[in-house]
Parts: structure tokens; sequence; C-alpha cells
């Protein structure tokens, strides 16, 4: 079933992207997409509003109209709807960003630490530096907080990750039997 839902998100993402020949526009697309799946993450409200069978779907293409979304992107969010595919939308937002990023030659990824602060800003700069000579892609991370992390940082690009936290560090110690 997972496997058909996530066939279903990579469909209507090409579908989207296939329609929309700007590079720009393209981007523009990705980051309307993704500001709508956070949104669907993060509010119980706005999941009701987009999944209540009673609210018409030009009251629900009006609010993103008033958000300027792009009108190709609210006429796909309507078909999403109509389908009652709204489950989708973080796979498709994911998806779309992905093919958008493979094209563009980017990637984004992030960066969590304790607190935003702990990473100065020249670690965050050579990281990225290094990570884009790796993966030959201009790479920006978003640094983001995890307060489980006490000491160092994890990274994440794609299908790339790195872990220099301290608890890494020394669960590595502790099995090589150097502590």
């Amino acid at each position: 079933m997972k496997k058909n839902k996530d066939k279903l998100a990579h469909n209507f993402s090409l579908a989207l992207f296939a329609s929309e020949k700007d590079l720009e526009q393209k981007k523009n697309y990705a980051d309307q997409l993704n500001a709508i799946s956070s949104l669907f993450m993060g509010s119980r409200d706005f999941v009701l509003f987009l999944t209540s069978p009673t609210i018409a779907i030009t009251e629900k293409a009006a609010l993103f109209e008033s958000a300027h979304i792009s009108p190709k992107v609210v006429s796909f969010l309507e078909i999403i709807i109509e389908q009652n595919d709204q489950s989708l939308l973080t796979q498709i937002a994911r998806d779309f960003s992905h093919q958008t990023q493979r094209v563009t030659k980017t990637a984004s990824g992030t960066v969590w630490a304790h607190k935003k602060t702990d990473i100065q800003k020249d670690v965050l700069s050579q990281l990225q530096e290094n990570l884009s000579r790796v993966l030959n892609k201009k790479v920006s991370l978003t640094v983001v907080e995890d307060k489980e992390i006490i000491g160092g940082f994890k990274a994440e690009v794609g299908d790339l990750s790195l872990d220099a936290t301290f608890k890494s560090a020394l669960n590595t110690l502790n099995n090589t039997g150097s502590l």
C-alpha cells in the first residue's frame, strides 16, 4: 500500500513538474508546495479545513489564492483535493523539490544542533562547501534545534548523513574499546 502511495505522489509531482518549462517558476512551485506541506504537517486546523467535505473546493482554492499561491499550483491542489489525496502533499512536495534540485544541481539539507547558535557561521559555511564538493552540487543547509543533542551536530543532505554528535563519538570510542 505504501509503494502505491509513493508512486501516486511521484506521478502527481511529475505531472506538475512537466507542466512548467521555466526553471525559476519550478523553484517557486517547490517553495510553495513545501510551505503548504509544512502547514499541513503542523496545523490540525489546516488538515481539517482541507479534508472537510462540507467546505467547497472553490473555498479551499480561494484560501490558496489569497496566500499568493500561483494559479497552476492552485489548480494542481484542487485536483489533489478532489481526489481526496491531501495526505500525499508532503510526499509530493518532497518529490517535486528533489526533481527541481536534480535539474538545478542544487541540494538542500538540515543540520541539527542543541541550539541554532551552537553552529557558528564559519563552520556552517565550511560544511556547506565540503558537502558541495562531495556531492558536486551547490548545497544549502538549514539549522534546526534538537534538544536531545548535547554537543556536536548531525547533518543530512538527501541520502547522505553525518553524525558528529558527542553521543556518536562516545559510542564509537566505547565500541572500539578505547574508553
